[in-house]
């Protein structure tokens, strides 16, 4: 699930399907108060939903597939558009996520036993000149960045833990990581 900026709108991965859905926010309550197709296309399986800071973009993980879907993001009704792949080198991926700024974006490839780093461009949303990062992942199916952007977490459900990765602040690479501490998962 991943949520507008303004908090309108949430956008649900229908994992086993091709869609996404999207849900209207009550501001009072925080409920969904209705739910329909996103009208975004071209999704296989998708299993996570990332938005860019600006809310202009939709990023969708494809388990399903090899790829990650770029929609655009239609500023009033919130619905999907223009979907396309973006990246490569993409394995089973469940999970995504951007950093704060927007300049990268990490994705759970459990397929690939891999995380993914991507550069993203700022003006079209795109992700280019992607490669792995981190290590010891034997079946990542999401990342999160901390608030301050120093450390990643990577929930590996072959593994049964959560990963701790250190980030380089200028690269956005993925080093030293480590178990987390956490149990029971």
């Amino acid at each position: 699930v991943a949520l507008s900026a303004n908090g309108s709108y949430a956008y649900v991965a229908n994992l086993g399907g091709t869609t996404v859905s999207l849900c209207s926010v009550d501001a009072a309550t925080g409920l969904f108060t209705s739910c329909i197709d996103s009208g975004g296309t071209g999704f296989s399986s998708p299993a996570g939903v990332a938005l860019s800071a600006n809310g202009s973009y939709a990023y969708v993980a494809n388990v399903g597939g090899t790829t990650v879907s770029l929609c655009s993001v239609n500023a009033t009704t919130g619905a999907l558009s223009n979907c396309t792949s973006t990246g490569t080198g993409f394995s089973s991926s469940y999970g995504l996520t951007l950093s704060a700024n927007g300049s990268y974006a990490y994705v759970a490839n459990y397929g690939g036993h891999t995380v993914s780093l991507c550069s993203v461009n700022a003006t079209t949303g795109a992700f280019t000149n992607c490669a792995s990062t981190g290590s010891g992942f034997s079946g990542p199916e999401t990342v999160t960045l901390s608030a301050n952007g120093s450390y990643a977490y990577v929930a590996d459900w072959s593994a049964s833990k959560v990963w701790q990765c250190s980030v380089d602040a200028t690269t956005g690479v993925l080093t030293g990581c480590i178990d987390s501490g956490g149990t029971g998962f």
